[in-house]
């Protein structure tokens, strides 16, 4: 069997009322370019009828269209994971299911990737159509992956990835998924597309601000050892103070005769333990992180399938 030239790879969550018209869309982009293609739908256990949308879509469309309806869900980026994993096209294209990244920027990103031979092409937004509070979260969350791994920082789930590169970050099967950080550690042929970002005229975005943050808490405590080295470079300050002090204390005892005094001791014994347990408690985590990765869970888990009809009949429109 012939694989295709692209693969659509779109994690849904509670987007029923996109779907037809997302398809319609890329159906309208895709039919006079005359690549072949096909589009994954990875249903992320919404609590709408998005699944029932994503089968009456396959039946449509057997020869173009499959989808995979997730046992929980799983989150975003690990929804990605699982559409990467089943995508057999030689390049691959990943983005929103509500529309606010638009289908029409598609050939935007396959022009960029040819003509900058990329192995990955992130469409960027000059301008995004968000409220301030969740764009500044957005934005320290590709500042934070720039800095991780010397990445560019302007990544968005809008992407073009080569097959190659989206084969290496599938073999690894983590609880915590970050599509960004994964790719950046893979490639450095990246470029950058200018396109449109749109505000979603179905729902809210799938993403509170307390899920933004709790990426970004993730991405820091489990992708870095920066934690490690804060309680390195504190414990080593809070050294030299306490050593500083504790001169200046016995000085003061030689010199003065001051008491020592019981305030004293009792400072000293909390302020170490203090540092000591806070120390314990970032160990922990990661202990707690290391078990959750050795454990053996995957990072998705695929409830029902609505695969895509590989055999060379006329499709159904």
């Amino acid at each position: 069997m012939k694989k295709p030239d692209f693969s659509v790879v779109i994690p849904v969550f509670n987007s029923e009322k996109a779907l037809q018209e997302l398809t319609a869309q890329l159906f309208a982009v895709f039919t006079p370019l005359g690549h072949s293609w096909e589009l994954i739908f990875v249903d992320d256990c919404s609590h709408d009828s998005s699944w029932e949308v994503i089968k009456s879509l396959q039946k449509a469309h057997p020869q173009h269209i499959s989808g995979y309806h997730l046992a929980r869900n799983f989150g975003q980026h690990n929804a990605t994971l699982c559409g990467l994993k089943q995508a057999s096209g030689h390049e691959i294209i990943t983005m929103d299911d509500d529309l606010q990244h638009s289908p029409s920027d598609i050939p935007t990103l396959i022009a960029t990737k040819h003509r900058e031979n990329a192995e990955l092409v992130y469409g960027v937004f000059p301008q995004r159509k968000q409220r301030f509070f969740r764009r500044t979260l957005s934005t320290l969350l590709q500042i934070s992956g720039q800095r991780m791994n010397d990445g560019p920082g302007n990544g968005s789930s809008f992407r073009l990835i080569s097959q190659r590169v989206a084969k290496k970050i599938t073999r690894f099967q983590w609880q915590f998924v970050y599509l960004d950080d994964m790719l950046y550690w893979h490639t450095q042929a990246i470029g950058f597309a200018e396109v449109t970002h749109h505000a979603s005229a179905y729902r809210k975005s799938g993403y509170s601000h307390r899920n933004l943050a709790k990426i970004l808490y993730n991405l820091f405590v489990f992708n870095t050892t920066l934690p490690l080295k804060l309680m390195t470079f504190s414990g080593l300050i809070i050294s030299i103070l306490a050593a500083a002090g504790g001169i200046w204390f016995i000085v003061r005892k030689l010199l003065y005769d001051v008491p020592m005094g019981f305030t004293s001791l009792i400072v000293a014994i909390l302020f170490s333990t203090a540092l000591i347990t806070f120390g314990l408690g970032i160990i922990g985590e990661y202990l707690r992180r290391l078990y959750l990765n050795q454990s053996g869970n995957p990072a998705y888990s695929i409830d029902r399938k609505a695969p895509r009809n590989t055999k060379s009949t006329v499709d159904a429109n």
